[in-house]
């Protein structure tokens, strides 16, 4: 279709030179009026001789080259055949005439190739803006293919100049007014956001020493900011970052936060908060929103906005306005995420007297000094921390980290603080050290009480350890006496021999030993029995009267009845005790689930009561350790030993030693007849009451040991308790799972609906075309309607602010602050603390 069209405009190739001339200015390219009329006749009786397909064709390139939506075609195709061949060949003429006063892309190529510079690039440039401001989008596209390129190398050559003149500086401006021009239809829009290089460009051209170019620079970064895709943020903050990093600057933000202090050009200023604000309320995350808003109040912003509020400008009143509006929302949802952890917080915070004094001295420490907005975004980052039981600690044991190999260096050397990278380190060493160290030292501490109270039944029981070892190794009674026979040479005698003579010389010294023995153990036998007796009879009692495990029972039975139904163990009356540990052997058709877990469901949801019984079985577990044969060998054991000690009572030849009262002290005050028929009696009751359970549930006590029996029903308890907390967990994971779904589907229509909203930006300017896109999103910021409804808020309710929702988190910190710290902070404590949490100070 353009063959055709140059076809009927080839006269004009004929009439320029071969040699292209320098560019000057376009009236220097236009032909002299005595040829436009021969050209023009020439135009018309070329139109005239056009067949109808060709008018239609051309009609419809005319359409397209004026950039007209289907909307706008309609009415035009309607028109009749003359009135389509009269506006074909007006814009025909037309496109002569245009190509007769300006220079062609090509020709700009050409000039941007060639390498000129100072005022020929200056002249040249002006030219081009015109060129590009005028010329249809055709002609902007064949320019950009080539030529965005020559412009973006001029550009970066000239930021590159270490000694810029004047000419220089009119250059770059120059440039990033083409740019502009160039961008200001769809096409060039779209060329300027696929290439990085001229966001770094752009970036680079932010210099408040040149403050008209900075106005037209920051207005495209902010046209892109909104416009672009969604990792266009993430490109353009880059761009601002590595800018910052070539000129070695601390703060990023600087030069955008320079330009606002500009007080003579207010045009800079309004240009600089709009792209504040199109870089803050980008982000859909509150975390990224607060941390850009903090950014930029740290870099200097705070200290400037009483002075911009104080000026009377409606375009900057507009920018400050939705800086103030999208701040005070960002407080909204970040209150609401302090009231979800209110309840958490409740109990430390009546706990927090210490806390507080360590908070007032290290708030007084940074109060006024360029320390305290640092300080303060700290806390609000760690606000911003997944609010999940597990999850949270983990975040502060990093951070904990962290801080302390930052702080607590043995280099001797400050760290890199103009380090801005991120840290790859390796954490998963981390996860779950804390909770080994601190059981380590909970070990410890009880280790070494555990030594005391060693030591000191290591002097208790000492008497007893040598008796032990003496009662073994006594020599029987012969030996005894061969060495009672040698009484009379006992000085001549080694001293193993003399100890012997000394012992020989003790009437029934076995028996004594044996008795001593046995009255220094007896109370450790009787505590090693008599717990196990009563842990079985109170987990039989506990059985017979607990009605929610009855309810358990009867609830397994039906649910067995039912899933046999129709099969030969359909309408059983009962089942074996030891059955309820198999509950877990069946399981669901997608093996994710077993029976106990829907068991444990539906108690949860239908029968609440049944849920007490392992409240109520509390001795199940210390009865299910219980042999039954061990408890009766060592009572069996007591018993005969017992005998034998009365039986060496009654023998006890009488003593004719007045200090020997060995009998006397056996018999008085040693009563272990007395405990032993106690525990007799009491194994006899646990005996009879384990029976009695045998024959409530229906099963054979002599078949099954008290071990088995009360092992079964502990293991099932724990199994139970196991199947409660797997079922919370599954279905926290699946609400997580399900608001993560939500989430993903509610972020995916916001993309959509941003992405709809920048097109509808894009397409506002009331001509319906594809030109004009700079001019339409300049002025969707000027007028604040390109921050409207960007992302999805939460309404605040009306009559209530962030007191009303934390009213009653303040409150209970009032009460539970009535000490050291509640002095030290004053009246002004809950506002305080709470003002830091929300950033009132900072912001």
């Amino acid at each position: 279709m353009s063959l055709q069209r140059d076809r009927i405009t080839s006269f004009r190739k004929s009439a320029v030179k071969k040699e292209k001339p320098l560019i000057q200015h376009p009236i220097d390219s236009q032909p002299s009026i005595s040829e436009i009329p021969h050209a023009q006749a020439l135009v018309d009786e070329r139109c005239m001789n056009l067949s109808e397909k060709e008018v239609m064709d051309l009609f419809e390139k005319m359409m397209e080259d004026m950039n007209l939506n289907e909307e706008r075609k309609a009415p035009l195709r309607d028109k009749d055949l003359s009135t389509k061949r009269e506006m074909v060949v007006q814009y025909i003429s037309a496109t002569a005439k245009s190509h007769e006063c300006t220079l062609s892309s090509q020709e700009y190529i050409h000039e941007l190739r060639s390498g000129i510079s100072d005022e020929k690039l200056l002249n040249c440039l002006e030219s081009l803006r015109v060129s590009l401001t005028s010329n249809p989008v055709s002609w902007v596209n064949n320019f950009g293919h080539e030529g965005l390129g020559l412009l973006l190398d001029a550009l970066e050559k000239l930021l590159d100049k270490k000694q810029q003149e004047s000419i220089d500086k009119k250059n770059q401006h120059k440039l990033i007014q083409c740019l502009k021009a160039f961008m200001n239809n769809k096409y060039g829009l779209q060329r300027i956001l696929g290439d990085e290089r001229s966001l770094l460009l752009l970036s680079r051209a932010i210099d408040p020493k040149q403050p008209h170019m900075m106005t037209e620079t920051v207005k495209i970064l902010s046209a892109i900011c909104i416009v672009g895709e969604e990792n266009i943020l993430d490109k353009l903050l880059g761009a601002i970052t590595t800018a910052a990093e070539r000129h070695s600057r601390e703060e990023r933000f600087s030069q955008i936060v320079e330009g606002l202090e500009n007080h003579e050009f207010i045009q800079l200023q309004v240009a600089c908060m709009q792209l504040i604000n199109a870089l803050v309320t980008s982000p859909e995350d509150l975390d990224f929103r607060i941390h850009l808003r903090n950014e930029f109040l740290r870099c200097g912003l705070k200290k400037i906005l009483p002075a911009l509020k104080d000026k009377e400008n409606d375009e900057l009143d507009i920018q400050l306005r939705v800086f103030d509006e999208n701040k005070d929302e960002d407080h909204f949802e970040l209150s609401h995420r302090l009231n979800d952890i209110k309840a958490e917080m409740e109990y430390p915070l009546r706990k927090c007297c210490c806390n507080f004094e360590v908070f007032h001295l290290l708030y007084n420490m940074l109060k006024d000094t360029s320390s305290e907005n640092y300080f303060l975004s700290i806390l609000q980052h760690f606000l911003l921390i997944r609010n999940d039981y597990y999850v949270r600690p983990q975040y502060y044991k990093i951070i904990e980290e962290c801080v302390s190999q930052i702080v607590l260096h043995c280099s001797g050397m400050d760290p890199d603080f103009k380090y801005r990278g991120r840290m790859d380190i390796n954490f998963t060493h981390l996860v779950g050290l804390y909770s080994l160290s601190s059981f380590t030292l909970f070990f410890y501490v009880f280790f070494c009480l555990d030594l005391v109270w060693l030591g000191i039944l290591s002097v208790l029981w000492k008497y007893a350890c040598q008796l032990q070892n003496l009662v073994k190794n006594l020599p029987e009674q012969k030996e005894l006496n061969a060495l009672a026979e040698l009484k009379d040479e006992y000085n001549d005698l080694a001293e193993p021999e003399q100890f012997g003579v000394v012992m020989s010389s003790v009437k029934m010294l076995r028996a004594r030993l044996n008795g001593i023995l046995f009255r220094l153990m007896f109370e450790e036998h009787v505590n090693n029995i008599k717990p196990d007796i009563m842990a079985v009879t109170l987990a039989c009692e506990e059985l017979k009267k607990s009605e929610s495990f009855s309810k358990l029972l009867e609830l397994v039975l039906f649910l067995g009845n039912y899933m046999n139904s129709g099969s030969r163990n359909a309408q059983s009356l009962g089942f074996n005790i030891s059955f309820l540990c198999k509950i877990r052997d069946t399981k669901s058709s997608d093996q994710k689930t077993t029976l106990l877990h829907f068991l444990a469901e539906i108690c949860e949801e239908n029968y609440r009561d049944i849920l007490k019984f392992p409240d109520e079985l509390q001795h199940v577990e210390s009865a299910s350790k219980v042999s039954a044969q061990t408890l009766k060998s060592n009572l069996d054991s007591m018993n005969q030993q017992i005998q034998r000690l009365e039986k060496d009572l009654e023998n006890f030849p009488k003593s004719q030693d007045e200090h020997d009262k060995f009998v006397e002290k056996m018999s008085i005050s040693f009563c272990a007849r007395e405990q032993y028929e106690k525990l007799s009696n009491m194994h006899n009751n646990m005996t009879k009451l384990y029976e009695n359970l045998g024959e409530y549930f229906t099963f054979d006590p002599k078949a099954i040991s008290i071990e088995e029996f009360f092992g079964d029903l502990s293991n099932f308890r724990t199994l139970f308790l196991e199947a409660l907390k797997e079922n919370n967990k599954r279905r926290e994971l699946e609400e997580k799972t399900k608001r993560a779904k939500l989430a993903k589907e509610k972020a995916e229509r916001e993309r959509l609906e941003r992405q709809k909203k920048k097109q509808q930006l894009i397409d506002m300017n009331k001509e319906g075309d594809e030109t004009g896109v700079m001019d339409s999103l300049l002025e969707a910021l000027q007028s604040g309607a390109a921050f409207r409804d960007r992302r999805k808020r939460t309404p605040r309710a009306q009559g209530k602010g962030d007191s009303a929702l934390l009213g009653p988190w303040t409150e209970q910190l009032q009460l539970g602050c009535k000490h050291s710290s509640l002095e030290l902070f004053g009246k002004d404590l809950p506002a305080v603390f709470t003002g830091l949490l929300l950033g009132r100070e900072l912001l």
